[in-house]
């Protein structure tokens, strides 16, 4: 299951109008219990808002892409070597970890590999094999391909680490200065 804050938001909007029900005026009893009623509303309101802030599950993936993480030093280097803002590139590998960090570059990921498909590329004996996949992103539009995962050492000599990251990045035309 997936919880991320874009997820849940909607329905906070409709908790809180729950919290925020207040008694008729005209009722006997608004005038003596709307304090008490106030303050434990109050008391309702932080408590769940610290216990969203502290225990909410997207906390510590938006920690993870912040400046100095890892997903953001292999953006700000993708930028440096080649890959511009507003390009199109492949990936090889896991979407999830892939959208953090393209959206870090402001690049488009229009093709990919997926993890159950990558292992099979990897391994594929003949050069034109590889070759004929690297057009394959070539021609939906991407100037590299990127993956997380460390490239063989043979045949794959052509692939570059990401800074100090642990991603790698083919470029399919020479990246622009």
């Amino acid at each position: 299951m997936l919880v991320q804050p874009r997820y849940i938001a909607p329905f906070l909007v409709l908790l809180l109008l729950g919290f925020s029900r207040t008694p008729l005026s005209g009722s006997p009893c608004f005038r003596q219990n709307q304090v008490l009623w106030s303050r434990d509303h109050s008391r309702q309101c932080i408590r769940f808002f610290c216990v969203l802030h502290f225990f909410a599950p997207g906390t510590a993936d938006s920690k993870s892409s912040g400046r100095g993480s890892e997903r953001y030093r292999a953006a700000e280097s993708l930028n440096r070597n080649g890959v511009l803002p507003g390009q199109s590139v492949g990936l090889i590998g896991s979407g999830w970890d892939g959208m953090v960090w393209a959206r870090l570059a402001r690049v488009r990921i229009v093709a990919q590999i997926p993890p159950d498909n990558a292992n099979r590329f990897w391994q594929a004996p003949d050069p034109p094999v590889k070759t004929g996949v690297y057009d394959a992103f070539a021609r939906v539009g991407a100037k590299a391909v990127i993956t997380e995962e460390t490239p063989p050492s043979t045949g794959f000599e052509d692939w570059q680490r990401v800074g100090d990251t642990h991603y790698y990045v083919h470029f399919l035309a020479l990246p622009q200065s």
